[in-house]
């Protein structure tokens, strides 16, 4: 094996274990809101504003690991960000009051976002990132399926106090691959990859990146209320976290694909139709029966996979210097902890239906926003490949 797969190789798994860890309780969400929310008695305007509270300080986590990054040690970052979420989710068991728990919850979201940062920044610097992005997508849903099938059972078993044990547990799994993880980021290729971005495709960059915002934003909202939905229309809560957890298993097959695909997944067509079947699907749970929700969910799932994938792939396609992916993962997280906080505001005033609405705008923005780097790309390709062709 040649010393760059090889490097690949232990750079790609590394960040994907680290990363999946970090992103638990977002992955987790809808189950872990419904389990909280009805031990504490909470309303849905209140399960919105908890839903933001680790994305809150995930996204914190993350602004300050991209400000930061070329001065940071990723194996140090990913040792204390792994320590405070462990010890917060020990402190969130005996906690009753829901002001002190949504406190708890920032802090320990800020030791996430420490972990997913790293994590995602260590992906980047593999030399194919739209190959391992599809994987990691892939990896990410699988975790959120097999946590979406495994959580009822230890709710049921040990209540919300053995949901935050078994949150805990899973940071220890970081130690286990820290040091293969590069201790800083790749400096030389930064500086190089800054100096050749000309004005026009940092703010395409910008542009590209308040897309992802929007999107997550999009998905924050729907993934909050998503397990209340199916609750509110009849369907009982196995029925909800087995559709959830299959949909789950479909969704890692919209990671495979992109990275099956490779550069064909870079097709402005593909992303067009993957906005649109998005937008659709938010729709679709407007009103709905247990076999629609499966099918609605599997649909939903793939293609946020595959876009999920696509929206970081185009970010590392337009700037390695691990500046921009390091910001992608903050917006992110900003985005899963704004939409909860705007669905919870659309919830107030048109119930699910403006839940649904809102992500149904924030998809089309991210097309709108997203599309000139990819017409941008794509015109340095074709370019290049002129270029190449001339001699």
């Amino acid at each position: 094996m040649s010393a760059i797969k090889s490097r690949d190789l232990s750079f790609g798994l590394s960040g994907m274990l680290t990363t999946c860890v970090g992103y638990t309780l977002i992955l987790f969400m809808p189950l872990y809101l419904e389990f909280v929310g009805g031990h504490l008695s909470l309303n849905e305007s209140q399960i919105g504003w908890l839903a933001s509270t680790d994305a809150g300080g995930l996204a914190l986590a993350a602004l300050l690991f991209a400000l930061l990054v070329k001065r940071l040690n990723f194996r140090y970052v990913v040792a204390a960000g792994c320590a405070i979420a462990l010890i917060g989710n020990l402190l969130s068991i005996p906690i009753n009051d829901f002001k002190l728990l949504c406190f708890i919850r920032i802090v320990t979201g800020f030791g996430e976002g420490l972990v997913v940062a790293a994590g995602i920044t260590v992906i980047g610097m593999v030399s194919n990132p739209n190959r391992w992005f599809g994987i990691y997508t892939a990896a990410v849903v699988v975790v959120q399926g097999l946590g979406l099938i495994v959580l009822p059972g230890i709710n049921d078993g040990f209540g919300v106090s053995g949901l935050f044990i078994f949150l805990a547990a899973l940071f220890v799994l970081p130690f286990l691959v820290v040091s293969q993880l590069p201790s800083k980021a790749n400096t030389e290729l930064a500086e190089s990859q800054v100096n050749d971005n000309d004005s026009s495709l940092s703010r395409l960059l910008l542009l590209a990146l308040a897309g992802q915002l929007v999107f997550y934003a999009g998905i924050g909202g729907i993934w909050a209320y998503i397990s209340l939905m199916g609750s509110e229309q009849g369907l009982a809560i196995d029925v909800v976290s087995r559709s959830l957890a299959i949909a789950m298993a479909v969704g890692a097959l919209g990671g495979l694909a992109f990275a099956a695909l490779g550069k064909r997944g870079d097709s402005r067509g593909l992303f067009a139709l993957s906005i649109f079947i998005m937008m659709a699907c938010a729709v679709g749970f407007y009103q709905f029966t247990a076999m629609s929700y499966l099918l609605i969910l599997c649909v939903f799932s793939f293609f946020w996979s595959l876009l999920g994938a696509r929206l970081f792939a185009v970010v590392s396609d337009a700037d390695k210097s691990g500046k921009f992916i390091s910001a992608a993962q903050t917006v992110l997280s900003l985005g899963y902890m704004v939409g909860p906080i705007i669905a919870a505001m659309m919830f107030e005033r048109l119930a699910y239906h403006g839940v649904l609405m809102m992500a149904a705008i924030s998809f089309l923005l991210c097309f709108i926003l997203v599309l000139p780097l990819i017409n941008k790309l794509r015109q340095a390709d074709v370019l290049h490949r002129v270029n190449q062709a001339n001699g």
